[in-house]
């Protein structure tokens, strides 16, 4: 599968789960996919400033989508 379908995918899937998703759970989500390929379209989405990535106080990592705006 090349990247921009990747990317495509996690992007979807992240839209229509809510506000936030555990990072270990999204890459549940693809178990078709490497890790590095799930991390990578999460990677471009981060630079594209269409998600953040953080870590809580119990050091889970967390992806969460931006809403737009309409």
């Amino acid at each position: 599968m090349d990247e921009e379908n990747v990317i495509d995918r996690v992007r979807h899937v992240l839209e229509h789960h809510g506000s936030a998703c555990r990072l270990d759970e999204l890459l549940g989500l693809f178990p078709e996919l490497t890790w590095h390929q799930v991390l990578s379209a999460l990677d471009q989405l981060r630079q594209a400033g269409q998600i953040d990535l953080s870590s809580d106080a119990r050091k889970m990592d967390w992806v969460e989508m931006h809403r737009s705006v309409t």
